[in-house]
């Protein structure tokens, strides 16, 4: 193209901008602003201090104010993680903005409870789960082998642990992720489609005319319309909600009838989650939900009465651990079918010692060795 012809064009463009945008305009500046992407040196852009920003980003002074808003938050979540108040250590962790190091503060934590929300943060890293992975507690291993990114490496400690239902998550697991390479290896070999692929993979349509025209794209396969069902980032928000102990009892009443396990399971594990709705944790239909309801330390005597008669061990097993458990109640632990509930008995702090007796006879060693621990505690 000549010169001439590339002046005209600009001046055709200058020309069909400015009527467009009904004020003069330089038809230079646009052009390099949109090879560049970057506000040019001028008059106007000095004035309204954007020389150099990228074209429709926010101005530095505000990216400045985020990221001290950023910091700020991390502050305060790290301040928190080091609360007296295991509610306030709870809530940092439970937090979605927590970073790994507010987390490995949690990881360290001497109660359960906020190793657990810990474990259950959707931003706890590889290096933090394997940590959980090999906890004391059960439960925190538990939540370890659940969460997402659990690798194949932490999955295969899982699947030695010495807790069945830790083994049972940790394998079901890996089954997914044999699941995955095997569609992978299929897919490489030429055997299946990739839209059969994607799907079986992600469980989510793919964009196609078919699904488009079924107006299924983006869903799950086999679900009901994405506008019903609630995306992990929204569970993850009502997850935190939950847990949070300034959470209305209203909201809670809504969250212990939830459909979603772990969401209920949030609920009971509010310290302030009132006895009205812990009975309701104490009678749902997931074990798992129940077993955290015993640990609530607002269970009364009726609610872990309740979870004495319990038909899952573990629940059993969590009441006859809980320092407010009456001896009425522990006396009925002590003559328990299962073992692990009736050692949970003998190294309850309250227990007395005519029910020690009893542990002190036991079939199993291992409750015997319980009771006679702390028999000599007493009479000590």
């Amino acid at each position: 193209m000549e010169q001439w012809e590339k002046e005209l064009e600009r001046h055709n463009l200058q020309k069909a901008f400015s009527c467009a945008l009904g004020y003069p305009v330089d038809i230079e500046e646009i052009l390099e602003k949109a090879r560049s992407g970057i506000y040019k040196d001028t008059p106007e852009n000095r004035k309204l201090g954007r020389v150099g920003q990228h074209y429709g980003s926010k101005k530095t002074e505000e990216k400045k104010g985020e990221e001290r808003k950023t910091s700020s938050e991390e502050e305060k979540l790290l301040k928190d993680a080091q609360s007296k108040d295991p509610d306030v250590r709870m809530a940092a962790m439970t937090n979605p903005n927590a970073t790994e190091e507010v987390l490995k503060q949690g990881m360290k934590d001497k109660n359960n409870r906020v190793r657990w929300s810990t474990m259950g943060n959707p931003k706890a890293t590889p290096e933090i789960l394997k940590q959980g992975a090999k906890d004391k507690n059960w439960h925190v291993r538990w939540i370890a082998m659940i969460n997402p990114n659990a690798t194949e490496e932490i999955l295969r400690i899982g699947i030695r642990d010495k807790d069945f239902d830790v083994r049972k998550a940790a394998k079901r697991r890996l089954e997914e992720l044999e699941s995955k390479k095997t569609l992978q290896k299929a897919f490489d070999a030429g055997l299946i489609s990739e839209e059969v692929f994607e799907k079986a993979r992600s469980g989510i349509y793919k964009d196609t005319p078919e699904n488009r025209k079924l107006g299924r794209v983006g869903q799950h396969y086999g679900s009901k319309k994405v506008e019903e069902k609630k995306t992990s980032s929204e569970k993850e928000k009502l997850w935190a909600v939950m847990q949070n102990p300034n959470t209305p009892e209203e909201i809670l009443k809504i969250g212990a009838k939830d459909k979603d396990p772990v969401i209920r399971g949030a609920v009971m594990e509010n310290s302030r989650t009132p006895e009205e709705i812990l009975m309701i944790g104490a009678k749902d239909p997931d074990w798992m939900v129940r077993w955290v309801t015993m640990q609530n330390p607002n269970a009364t005597e009726k609610i872990l009465a309740v979870g004495a008669r319990d038909s899952h061990p573990k629940v059993r097993t969590v009441v006859m651990t809980n320092p407010k458990t009456p001896n009425d109640i522990l006396l009925m632990g002590a003559k328990d079918e299962d073992w692990q509930v009736r050692q949970a008995v003998m190294e309850n702090p309250k227990v007395l010692r005519d029910i020690l007796l009893i542990g002190a006879k036991d079939d199993n060693w291992k409750v015997r060795h319980a009771a006679q621990v702390r028999l000599g505690q007493v009479l000590g």
